[in-house]
């Protein structure tokens, strides 16, 4: 195995060296082995957002509180004033688990030696996308998407806005870029010829598929009785 100093995960196979970008669960694909890390290491901070203001709302005194923050909740739906602190404009490499595995036996297969290949998505989503469908397909509205810090004059909002700016702090590797970035997958394409596919397209309805597979294991926390 070799580790580069651009990326966490590297695989040598002979000479081939495969770069894959941030790998996503299985999601509706698969019940193997639930993974809560990476995107659904960030989901899971909105889905814990969701269950602190829910608790909170359940206390006719902390309710008030949340009221005169300007924050909403009914039974589907969470209105919350906060923003997520990444790039609006910047792009996340996201590739699905399956296609990667594929594309991976394929050009091991191949034979080729030599080379690098960047097992990456020609087409990868914006992170502002992927930072409010998330937010969306767990009932939370109202959520804006910027680096600008925000300073909120209510304390509640103030403090829980503090509270999501530190629990996201350690994806800004990931987030935080100001120009979309494309890595290099031509030869990928090329060397497979027509045996390439590319990944699926990340769209509202792929997220949604993934916030519900990680619900279904309650993003890995035991179940209250």
């Amino acid at each position: 195995m070799v580790i580069c100093n651009s990326c966490s995960i590297c695989i040598n196979v002979g000479w081939i060296i495969l770069r894959p970008g941030v790998i996503v669960a299985p999601g509706v694909l698969s019940d193997l082995n639930p993974d809560f890390m990476g995107y659904h290491g960030y989901a899971f901070v909105l889905y814990n957002l969701t269950r602190i203001i829910r608790k909170k709302w359940a206390d006719p005194v902390l309710q008030e509180q949340l009221k005169r923050a300007n924050i909403a909740v009914s039974d589907e739906r969470i209105f919350c004033p906060l923003n997520i602190g990444f790039s609006s404009t910047a792009t996340v490499n996201i590739i699905p688990l399956p296609w990667t595995a594929k594309t991976a036996v394929l050009l091991c297969e191949k034979g080729l030696s030599g080379k690098v290949y960047h097992l990456t998505h020609p087409h990868p989503p914006f992170t502002r996308e992927m930072a409010l469908f998330t937010a969306e397909s767990l009932g939370i509205y109202g959520l804006t998407v910027g680096m600008r810090g925000v300073s909120h004059v209510d304390p509640v909002l103030a403090k829980m806005q503090n509270g999501l700016d530190g629990r996201l702090a350690y994806l800004k590797p990931y987030t935080m870029p100001t120009v979309p970035v494309i890595f290099e997958h031509g030869n990928c394409a090329q060397d497979l010829g027509p045996d390439y596919e590319e990944p699926i397209v990340f769209g509202k309805r792929e997220w949604e598929k993934r916030i519900l597979w990680a619900l279904k294991y309650n993003f890995g926390l035991p179940r209250e009785v």
